[in-house]
């Protein structure tokens, strides 16, 4: 290592002495440096992957399969570019043809950047960067094109498809009775949001705006200090579904994910929270001790554009609702409705709503804290539910805005990444190889009477952690022939 070092010094500084000392620069020596490391990445790399190539050609690997010709191809990296030469093959009896160097080191034909900038774009999708931007950001870089605005497209596209064929042969599923935690609450916070839909040409002409919904459950433990008054939710996991015909379906996943995490999850205590919808009040039927909270942060708002016209009833409402005095609302409702002038029809339209939505959601609107067993407060730090919100807005930051677009399933690909990357499980499933969608047999989790046997499809694994690397700069000149022959010597 010693050896390396000294050469590269060499190479970077051939001429430095005592007289010369003020004209270095740092940012000179910064960029040879970077270069050196570049191009001897490459070299590297290159080199050993040349040499598993050869020892493929002398093993048992290539039984029955004959080398035709070596072929090159470029794999893009965070540390640069790596060139591979490697061997096709051809088999015997059924004439198919191969990389075996591909197969045994599970490196896709179709991929054109390893698994280091695959991680680095479902990253940058989550910080809502489009996909020409992913292209601009990842050419700066690595100091050249690797993939283009399509191309990170069809990354995208691709990488989804390798994510829902994991968890369809359930390639992942290796969390048994033991590995179940036992915990005394879960909160559920789900919500939807609508989409786009793309339209061919024709359509765009008629201005016609047509939408899907797409649908969110995250599920976590509670919640921890992150700083000061700022919290972070624990062991966070998302699930998602693009316009589904049935709306509940996103709970058969969650419940089998659930019920393969957490150890008897019929006997756990499980709020979940919601702005009302119907396919959200669904949920409670998939758990045993599943507990409906009407998302109190939508009360509140909705309180207070009905009564901005009345301050002081409007105050009345916001302690009551702060109480949990949830039967005054009605009174004080019904106080402003009679005081609303004849001819704002809108506004007594809301205030008529918003009574009977108060009617028929009464017992749901007083807080979770006060329905459920005071002694759970001694295990796990309690406070208002509210994180679908947030929740939400870290899919909207990427699928909506000025002119976005979706096709079902350039959204649902999209969708899906930024769910596993949120639930810090993307590592996890790029680390699996692509199974085959065959049917395997697994045990069925008991469900609720309400419910029907289902698949399982998402699984908690831990932190995945998007790994970084040196920021790249465009090559000018190569000097790794000079550099390589000094270690040689050393």
């Amino acid at each position: 290592m010693k050896c390396i070092v000294d050469a590269i010094v060499k190479e970077v500084t051939p001429q430095i002495n005592i007289y010369e000392l003020d004209d270095l620069d740092f940012n000179t020596i910064l960029m040879k440096t970077s270069l050196l490391f570049k191009d001897l990445f490459s070299e590297v790399m290159n080199s050993i992957l040349t040499k598993i190539d050869d020892f493929i050609l002398h093993s048992q690997h290539r039984a029955n399969y004959e080398p035709r010709r070596i072929i090159e191809r470029t794999l893009y990296t965070l540390n640069g570019p790596v060139p591979i030469r490697r061997r096709y093959y051809k088999h015997v009896q059924s004439k198919d043809h191969k990389f075996l160097l591909d197969e045994l080191l599970n490196i896709n034909s179709n991929m054109r950047v390893s698994e280091d900038i695959t991680q680095l774009c479902a990253g940058l999708n989550g910080m809502g960067l489009s996909y020409r931007d992913i292209a601009n950001v990842l050419e700066l870089m690595l100091g050249e094109q690797a993939l283009s605005h399509q191309g990170v497209r069809d990354h995208t596209m691709a990488i989804a498809e390798k994510l829902q064929a994991i968890d369809k042969a359930k390639e992942l599923d290796t969390i048994n009775t033991l590995n179940r935690k036992k915990v005394p609450i879960l909160f559920i916070e789900a919500d939807g949001f609508w989409i786009h839909e793309q339209k061919k040409r024709t359509k765009r002409k008629k201005k016609n705006k047509d939408r899907f919904e797409a649908y969110t459950v995250v599920v976590h433990e509670g919640w921890e200090h992150r700083h000061k008054k700022d919290y972070q939710l624990i062991n966070s996991q998302f699930f998602t579904a693009v316009k589904s015909e049935d709306k509940e379906q996103i709970w058969d996943t969650v419940r089998e994910s659930l019920y393969w995490t957490y150890e008897d999850l019929d006997n756990t205590i499980i709020i979940i929270n919601g702005d009302g919808a119907p396919w959200i009040r669904a949920g409670v039927g998939y758990f045993g001790k599943a507990i409906y909270q009407y998302d109190r942060f939508h009360v509140a708002r909705d309180l207070r554009l009905c009564l901005k016209k009345f301050p002081e009833l409007a105050k009345k409402a916001q302690k009551a609702l702060e109480t949990d005095e949830v039967w005054e609302l009605h009174p004080i409702l019904a106080e402003a409705l009679s005081k609303v002038s004849i001819d704002d029809t809108k506004l007594k339209e809301q205030l008529v709503q918003m009574i009977s939505r108060i009617e028929s959601n009464q017992e749901f609107i007083v807080d979770y804290r006060k329905r459920i067993d005071k002694t759970i407060n001694n295990f796990i730090f309690l406070r208002g539910m509210g994180a679908a919100e947030s929740s939400v807005k870290r899919f909207k930051k990427r699928m909506k805005g000025v002119g976005k677009a979706w096709s079902i399933n350039g959204a649902n690909a999209m969708i899906i990444i930024l769910a596993k990357y949120f639930s810090g499980t993307f590592g996890h499933y790029l680390n699996a190889k692509k199974p085959e969608l065959i049917e395997q047999k697994h045990e069925n989790p008991p469900l609720s009477a309400a419910q029907s046997p289902t698949t399982i499809k998402g699984k908690k694994l831990g932190n995945g952690v998007v790994r970084g690397g040196i920021v790249q700069l465009r090559r000018c000149y190569t000097q790794i022939g000079n550099m390589l022959q000094r270690m040689s010597s050393c």
